[in-house]
């Protein structure tokens, strides 16, 4: 079977952000501080996702697109995208 790596966020309240309307998550962490994630069967995933970076006041100059996927800790799911 073809495998992925997957990890896990979860909604940070029940309704949408009342300026972007998107959810906000954030990301799980184990207790060593590491991502919980999961190693699943391709064909148990739905579809993928957009995060967006939830930027606060100020943008940390250190994110790229190459790792702010792992430096940032909240993001809004774009749920107006539609692949």
């Amino acid at each position: 079977p073809v495998l992925a790596y997957v990890e896990h966020f979860r909604k940070t309240t029940s309704t949408k952000h009342k300026n972007t309307l998107m959810y906000e998550v954030t990301r799980i962490l184990k207790r060593d501080g590491t991502p919980k994630a999961s190693v699943v069967s391709l064909d148990s995933i739905r579809c993928s996702c957009h995060l967006i970076p939830k930027f606060g006041r100020y943008c940390d100059r250190s994110w790229t697109s190459e790792n702010v996927l792992d430096k940032c800790k909240d993001f809004f799911v774009n749920d107006f995208l539609d692949v």
